[in-house]
């Protein structure tokens, strides 16, 4: 199922899908059959479940909103994993990647670090069968000093312990969804994580 992009939906629509989002959420089904049951992006699905969390069914009516730059690319992307990191959640967030490539009709090119997991046969087999849509770039095996993902995951810590105290779990993901939505549109931002002289090795 082709995703849904929320930017292009009408204030009313926007604010109605999350809504089923939010009544499917309460009836138990998990995040990524709300994904596929709605045709949403998980991003979407997952703004609107933490909406909910902190502010109730009034958090879900979506506010005026404008062009954000850097639409049409996305060179950052995440999605928060609450529980263990295992094969089974990256694959599941590279399928999220290809989607959304497939749909921009572009090729994904991810750059990742070298835990454990990234290399794993089950990754790498998974990779291999879609080489077509997506290719993975490994930063080397050790660095003196921080790495562009190490950099990245700084970032985002500094700006939520920027923020008000964040208290509650449902208010420390949308803070950190809400500065990786500000990462993904910040081409300058992103750009800064490899330019550090200590970390043009990988740019």
């Amino acid at each position: 199922m082709e995703k849904e992009d929320a930017r292009y939906q009408k204030l009313e629509q926007l604010h109605e899908r999350r809504k089923q989002v939010e009544r499917l959420h309460l009836a138990g089904t998990a995040v990524m059959q709300i994904v596929g049951l709605t045709g949403l992006s998980y991003p979407t699905v997952r703004k609107a479940i933490d909406l909910f969390a902190d502010g109730g069914w009034p958090a879900l009516k979506p506010g005026a909103r404008g062009r954000s730059a850097g639409d049409g690319r996305r060179l950052s992307t995440g999605m928060i994993i609450d529980g263990a990191f295992n094969h089974e959640r990256l694959i599941e967030f590279l399928q999220a990647l290809v989607r959304d490539g497939k749909r921009r009709r572009r090729k994904v090119f991810l750059i990742l670090d070298n835990l454990g997991v990234h290399h794993c046969k089950p990754v790498k087999a998974w990779l291999a069968e879609h080489a077509k849509h997506i290719e993975v770039f490994y930063l080397p095996s050790y660095s003196p000093e921080l790495n562009p993902g190490e950099r990245l995951n700084a970032d985002l810590k500094h700006a939520i312990g920027s923020k008000m105290p964040v208290r509650t779990k449902a208010k420390l993901r949308a803070a950190a969804d809400e500065h990786m939505q500000f990462v993904a549109a910040n081409a300058a931002r992103v750009r800064s994580y490899f330019q550090d002289p200590f970390a043009k090795y990988a740019a």
